[in-house]
C-alpha cells in the first residue's frame, strides 16, 4: 500500500482540527466547521495528553522535578542529590509501567435511557489479551466524562491475570436531562507507583438520553372537551386492541374470516362473526413555553446572542410535563406534546409506556429559547390545538403577550388548564389559572393538579 502524503497531511489536519476525544472539549471549540486557532488547538492537544499520561502525582511531581532541576542548575549543592532521586522515581516507573502496560479488550452496557437524578448502573466486561497480569486498573476516568456525578468509586481493579475475563459495575447518577455521548471505553493503570498513565480504548461510543426527573400525580383534573376523538390504528398505539366488542351477527360477504366466532357458528348451524366498532378515546394537548430571556450584557461579552442554558422555571417546566405525560399514557388518552422552540416539536403519542417513553425523548433533547416562540404559534398549529379541544398551557411566566394568547385559542373553543410556574406573586391565581413555584416541583411536593 502506498502511502499519499497529500492525504496522509489532510487527514493529520482534520483529527488535529476537531480535537482530542477523550476530553470535554469547550462548547466554542465542539464545532466541526468554521474556523479554529492552531494555537489554541496545540494548547488543547497539549494538555489532553498531559492529563492522558499522568496522573495527579505524576503532575506534581513533574511540576517539583522542573522546579527543584532548575533550582539545581543555579546553585550546586544537595539539592541536585535531591534532583536525580526524584528522576530515578520517574524513570523506575516508566520501565515497570511498559513492561506491565495493559492491553485489554473492554465492552461496556449502559442503559439507553436515565432518569436525572437516578443512579444508572455501568457494567464492564473485560479481557486481558495479555500473558502478564494489569494491575491498578481503573475504568472511564472522571475527566472525560464531566457531566457524570459519582457515587461511588470509579469502576476499578486490582489486578486482572494474563489471558483473564472479569465483569464490573460502578453505580453513576446523571445531574440533568440531555442527551450524552459517551467516549468509547477507557481503562487506564498507573503500576507501579501511579506517576505515569497506560491507557487503552475499545469499542465504541454510545449515548445515553436522561429524562427530566419528575415525581408521579396522584389526582389530575383535566378540562375535557366535547370533542372526543375517534382514532383509528395509525394514531392509537394498540393496547389489546384498538377496535372495541360490539356484538355478534350473522357472516356477509366481505367479512374477515378471523372474526367469526366458532362456537356460536357451530351451535347454531350457521357462521357467526363478531363485530367491532372503532373507540371513541380523548386527546388533549400538552403546550409548553420554553422562552428563556438571553443572557445580560457585560464587560466580556457586549453583545448576547444566546438564552440562558436553562433557569428553574424551564427545566420544572419540563418535568412537571413529563409527569402529566406520565399521568395520561395511563389512562384512555391520546397526548400531543407542542414545544415551543426554534422549531414547533409536535409529537402525538398513544396509550402506552413506550410512546410515553418517546415523549420523555424529546423532552430530555428540548433547549431553551431567547425567542418568544410561544405567543407567535402558527396558524396551522393553533388549528391542530382547536381541532383536540383540550390544552393544558404550560407558561414560564404571566404576561399581556402570553394573556392574549390564551384568549386567542379559548376563542377558537378549547378548554384550558393554565399553570403558571414562576415565584413571582402577582401572578394571577384563579378559575383555570395555578401558579406553582419551581422548587415545589422539582421536590416533588406537586402531586396534584
Amino acid at each position: 500500500m502506498i502511502l499519499n502524503p497529500v492525504k496522509f497531511c489532510r487527514h493529520a489536519h482534520k483529527l488535529f482540527s476537531i480535537g482530542p476525544d477523550w476530553v470535554v472539549l469547550p462548547k466554542h471549540l465542539r464545532k466541526r466547521e468554521g474556523y479554529k486557532s492552531p494555537t489554541l488547538m496545540l494548547m488543547v492537544w497539549s494538555y489532553a495528553w498531559y492529563i492522558r499520561l499522568f496522573t495527579v502525582p505524576g503532575r506534581m511531581l513533574m511540576s517539583s522535578i522542573f522546579l527543584v532541576s532548575l533550582y539545581g542548575a543555579l546553585k550546586s549543592g544537595p539539592i541536585r542529590i535531591f534532583a536525580f532521586i526524584l528522576l530515578g522515581v520517574l524513570i523506575i516507573d516508566l520501565i515497570f509501567g511498559m513492561l506491565f502496560r495493559p492491553k485489554l479488550k473492554l465492552t461496556r452496557e449502559i442503559p439507553e435511557r436515565a432518569r436525572a437524578g437516578t443512579p444508572i448502573k455501568i457494567t464492564y466486561k473485560i479481557q486481558n489479551l495479555r500473558f502478564v497480569p494489569a494491575w491498578n486498573i481503573h475504568l472511564d476516568p472522571v475527566h472525560q466524562q464531566n457531566w457524570l456525578k459519582l457515587e461511588e468509586d470509579v469502576a476499578s481493579l486490582d489486578v486482572i491475570l494474563g489471558k483473564e475475563e472479569l465483569e464490573v459495575s460502578a453505580p453513576l447518577l446523571v445531574d440533568k436531562r440531555g442527551e450524552y455521548v459517551l467516549k468509547p471505553p477507557f481503562a487506564s493503570s498507573g503500576f507501579p507507583f501511579g506517576i505515569i498513565k497506560w491507557t487503552c480504548r475499545t469499542g465504541i461510543a454510545q449515548r445515553v438520553l436522561v429524562h427530566p426527573a419528575y415525581e408521579p400525580l396522584t389526582s389530575l383534573n383535566l378540562p375535557l372537551n366535547s370533542r372526543f376523538q375517534r382514532e383509528g390504528t395509525s394514531l392509537v398505539s394498540n393496547v389489546g386492541e384498538s377496535l372495541e366488542f360490539h356484538a355478534c351477527r350473522e357472516f356477509r360477504m366481505g367479512d374477515n374470516p378471523k372474526h367469526i366466532h366458532w362456537p356460536t357458528s357451530a351451535r347454531r348451524g350457521e357462521l357467526i362473526v363478531r363485530e367491532f366498532h372503532e373507540e371513541y378515546l380523548c386527546r388533549i394537548a400538552l403546550v409548553v413555553d420554553t422562552f428563556v430571556p438571553l443572557r445580560k450584557k457585560t464587560l466580556l461579552s457586549p453583545v448576547t446572542w444566546d438564552p440562558e442554558p436553562t433557569t428553574p422555571e424551564f427545566e420544572a417546566a419540563l418535568s412537571l410535563t413529563a409527569a402529566l405525560a406520565d399521568h395520561l399514557a395511563r389512562g384512555d388518552y391520546i397526548v400531543d406534546v407542542f414545544a415551543a422552540g426554534p422549531n414547533i416539536y409536535h409529537f402525538k403519542g398513544g396509550r402506552s409506556l413506550a410512546q410515553l417513553e418517546q415523549i420523555l425523548d424529546i423532552l430530555s433533547c428540548i433547549e431553551p429559547n431567547g425567542k418568544e416562540p410561544l405567543t407567535k404559534l402558527e396558524s396551522a398549529v393553533m388549528e391542530e390545538i382547536a381541532g383536540i379541544g383540550s390544552a393544558v398551557l404550560l407558561l414560564l411566566k404571566w404576561d399581556d403577550d402570553r394573556e392574549q394568547l390564551v384568549e386567542n385559542i379559548r376563542s377558537r373553543g378549547v378548554n384550558l388548564k393554565i399553570i403558571v410556574i414562576s415565584d413571582d406573586p402577582a401572578t394571577p391565581v384563579g378559575g383555570d389559572v395555578a401558579r406553582y413555584a419551581p422548587n415545589d416541583i422539582m421536590s416533588g411536593n406537586v402531586r396534584e393538579l
